[in-house]
């Protein structure tokens, strides 16, 4: 599960070594961390895991890549319903 997203072309163990050196401050957070335009973006290519992630509004969860990336804000501020996934069995689980 990631805020956001990853960078496809770097190697998943570098960015989980940044994340895991928190605290961030203001100038020292990974700029793929928040960045909206890897919404769609496939993991890296290295990456032996779904990437479950929020941050930017759908109007439904979307599967992408193979069920590679999962998209599940379906609120994201401005919606009216709540999204989760069941993983393994990718049911979705919505309040609505």
């Amino acid at each position: 599960m990631v805020h956001a997203g990853l960078e496809p072309e770097q190697p998943l163990e570098e960015q989980l070594r940044i994340l895991r050196a928190r605290p961030f401050g203001q100038y020292t957070r990974p700029s793929w961390l928040h960045a909206r335009s890897l919404a769609r973006a496939a993991p890296p290519g290295d990456c032996p895991f779904a990437v479950v992630s929020g941050h930017v509004h759908f109007p439904e969860v979307q599967f992408l890549h193979g069920g590679r990336r999962i998209l599940v804000d379906t609120y994201g501020g401005r919606g009216t319903v709540l999204s989760a996934v069941l993983l393994p069995e990718a049911q979705v689980v919505t309040s609505d």
